[in-house]
């Protein structure tokens, strides 16, 4: 006779386990919907304002232009660099890539990789980071006695595998998850727009097609503060200077031509003492750069500007960054014909 005991034959516990099974799912849902649904709707927020750009760039270090930066070099992974600029702001805003392209063959590309308050150090590290990927024929180094100084500003450290992912094309989303700070992109955002499209403030990002930005800023519209600022000629770090020659030396062994310049200065804050330590500056950057092969150009020399020229005591507006430009590539001209570019 057959067993009708449902207990028995298991037949009650294998029709609960259906119901147990969609309550457990039923929970689950009621638990993650309020949480996934917000992180949806920032993320598809963030696409947005990425796609209409709007979004401040991903926070690689705690600098903006590092960052935007970063995303420029991201932007252009598929292009080759035959000659790599880079610096702090010396090289981002007091050199003229139109000038320099004009000095180079028609299908050569420059890249300017210059980034506000970097030191020697770091853009020579962010120089051999981009150098593992492309391969120039010449590196560019405009700088100023603030390269060479103690390095006393934090945020600009930054993994050097993630920086590389990151430039290369990595997924997009994956970067704005891993550093998502919401009150950065809050803060970013009308920053950001302003950046981008003005060159009217000394923080612009307003790249032109070469990775420069050339400042429309003029006397009497300026800071005066950073107008009557004079250069630090006295405290110079050793690590700096240690870290200039290394990186000369390293691109003479990888046979990519150095060309480094000093940037012009505003002449009235200059004193007798500041000119005298200038010429020993320049003379020290000189022996430096031509040991290892490469050509220095003395723009405070040999390229005085009245102060028409000037954003502030050492940033060139961008008829000054012209002037500059044209006498530092007049200068190394006969150096750029010898170049082999190597695309």
């Amino acid at each position: 006779m057959a067993n009708l005991d449902p207990i028995a034959d298991g037949q009650v516990a294998n029709a609960e386990a259906p119901v147990g099974k969609s309550v457990a799912i039923r929970y689950l849902l009621a638990f993650a919907v309020p949480l996934i649904f917000p992180a949806a709707l920032i993320a598809l927020a963030l696409i947005y304002l990425h796609s209409v750009g709007k979004l401040a760039p991903v926070p690689l270090t705690g600098s903006i232009s590092f960052n935007e930066k970063a995303e420029l070099l991201r932007r252009d992974r598929h292009m080759p660099i035959d000659v790599l600029a880079v610096g702090s702001s010396m090289t981002l805003d007091n050199l003229d890539g139109q000038i320099v392209k004009e000095h180079l063959p028609g299908d050569t590309n420059l890249f300017n990789a210059g980034s506000f308050g970097l030191k020697i150090s770091q853009s020579a590290h962010l120089a051999q980071l981009i150098l593992r990927k492309r391969n120039p024929a010449a590196v560019i180094m405009v700088t100023g006695p603030e390269d060479f100084t103690v390095n006393t500003q934090s945020g600009l450290d930054y993994d050097d595998g993630d920086f590389e992912s990151f430039t290369d094309g990595g997924f997009y989303p994956w970067f704005v998850a891993r550093h998502f700070d919401m009150a950065y992109y809050r803060s970013g955002m009308k920053e950001i727009r302003l950046d981008r499209r003005s060159r009217r403030d000394y923080g612009s990002l307003a790249f032109d097609k070469y990775g420069g930005v050339l400042l429309n800023i003029h006397f009497p519209h300026v800071n005066m503060v950073r107008w009557n600022a004079r250069a630090d000629l006295i405290h110079s770090d050793p690590t700096e200077w240690d870290a200039f020659e290394s990186f000369a030396e390293f691109l003479h062994q990888r046979k990519i031509a150095f060309y480094a310049a000093q940037s012009p200065l505003r002449k009235t804050p200059v004193n007798a003492e500041m000119a005298s330590l200038m010429k020993a500056r320049c003379a020290r950057l000189a022996r430096i750069v031509e040991a290892h092969g490469g050509a220095f150009f003395d723009g405070f020399d040999r390229c005085p500007l009245d102060d028409s020229y000037f954003a502030d005591y050492a940033h060139l507006n961008a008829q000054g960054a012209e002037k500059f430009t044209t006498a530092f590539m007049d200068a190394i001209d006969p150096e750029l014909k010898t170049l082999q570019f190597k695309h």
